[in-house]
């Protein structure tokens, strides 16, 4: 004496739940991993910027100056770094106090559901800073003018 069911009752069930359940499923993975990759792009720009700057400050050190080639060169090693941004702008400013390196990257995506839940444009700006002076090195003047022997 076993229940029976109605076979009417669950043929539409799996279908109706698929057709929900899977397009939301795929849409917060793909959401997911755009966003781990976005994250991956902001670390790899955050690292190269800082070389950047360290390398322009020792060129400068060194009395070299830095024209727009080598410029175009270093945004285009960003570029080929990146998974889904672009690097839009990217800047280098000596100053006399420190050295700034400003960069921009933008990423998008055109998935049309996707948009209108989660936006479609993201951007991130990053700026780095060194100092033209190092602190080690006014301690060491520091200390050599303090010893007055």
């Amino acid at each position: 004496m076993g229940i029976k069911m109605n076979r009417y009752f669950w043929d539409g069930s799996y279908t109706v739940e698929a057709a929900f359940v899977v397009p939301l499923i795929l849409g917060i993975v793909y959401a997911w991993m755009f966003q781990l990759f976005f994250l991956h792009d902001q670390v790899v720009m955050a690292g190269m910027l800082q070389e950047i700057v360290i390398r322009e400050q020792e060129m400068t050190e060194q009395g070299k100056t830095i024209d727009a080639q080598t410029k175009r060169e270093w945004q285009h090693t960003i570029q080929t770094q990146l998974w889904t941004a672009s690097v839009r702008r990217m800047s280098l400013k000596e100053g006399k106090i420190q050295t700034t390196g400003k960069i921009r990257m933008e990423a998008a995506w055109n998935i049309p559901v996707m948009e209108y839940f989660l936006g479609n444009h993201f951007k991130s700006d990053m700026v780095q800073k060194l100092p033209v002076v190092h602190p080690e090195t006014v301690l060491r003047i520091k200390d050599e003018e303090g010893h007055k022997d």
